[in-house]
């Protein structure tokens, strides 16, 4: 069977980023991260303030620090081959993000500077999310400074010029437009032998290929027909680790 290849963004050094950009004809520029920031609570007038010194106080600032910094170690904790393999994988996998910050933290400021963080980075609430699941992400990025924020060596120091779009467009015109097919979804994937796999969409079209690129929302692979089956475990995390809206 083919190979399975897995990256991470750290994996991927600089100079070959730099390469990819030049050979892509892409430009970009640093995002503006420095100076002061405005925090709009639901309660209350805006409040600037600089760096990430959240405006909660100290004992706020605190007690989201100490979380923060119990979630780092966790994180070692969970493998990055294979999740599920963390001696306490059931019981995290059990517990939603909500509930153990819940019982790891004690101020309101804290709770609503996380809760945002999350939601930012993620695109979920706490409580969509298992403990496990969220470890694995924070593990996958190389830590909360590398997910949350925007600084150096965070891989979101920069932004394409002209959208990140740009990025689709030139792929697009490198692969040639009429080779891309819309509104078709892909429904089966068989692979029988070492050598090609063969494609099938809903329209009735049949496609080989020696090798197979999957790019979709982990959900929707529920609606297709692999043959061989996926490995148990990783069908057992598309359907149990990832929210809805993934």
């Amino acid at each position: 069977m083919a190979k399975q290849v897995r990256y991470r963004a750290g994996d991927v050094t600089g100079e070959r980023k730099n390469s990819r950009k030049v050979e892509l004809g892409l430009e970009t520029y640093e995002q503006d991260y420095a100076g002061f920031k405005m925090l709009i609570p639901a309660e209350g007038a805006p409040v600037s303030f600089e760096g990430y010194n959240y405006p909660i106080g100290m004992i706020g600032r605190y007690d989201l620090n100490s979380f923060i910094a119990r979630l780092e170690i966790l994180r070692d904790l969970v493998p990055l081959e294979d999740p599920t393999k963390c001696e306490d994988a059931l019981e995290w996998d059990a517990t939603t993000l909500e509930q153990f910050k819940r019982s790891h933290t004690w101020t309101d400021g804290g709770r609503q500077i996380f809760d945002a963080l999350v939601v930012l980075s993620l695109g979920v609430t706490p409580r969509e999310i298992s403990l496990l699941f969220f470890l694995y992400l924070l593990n996958t990025y190389g830590g909360w400074n590398n997910m949350c924020n925007i600084g150096k060596g965070s891989g979101k120091e920069l932004k394409i010029k002209g959208g990140a779009e740009r990025l689709c467009a030139i792929l697009a015109d490198r692969i040639g437009r009429e080779n891309i097919i819309f509104s078709d979804p892909v429904t089966e994937l068989h692979q029988d032998d070492d050598e090609r796999c063969q494609v099938r969409s809903r329209g009735g079209r049949v496609f080989w290929a020696r090798r197979v690129v999957m790019t979709v929302p982990p959900k929707c692979i529920d609606q297709m027909d692999f043959r061989p089956k996926l490995p148990l475990g990783k069908d057992t995390i598309i359907n149990t680790h990832f929210p809805e809206n993934a």
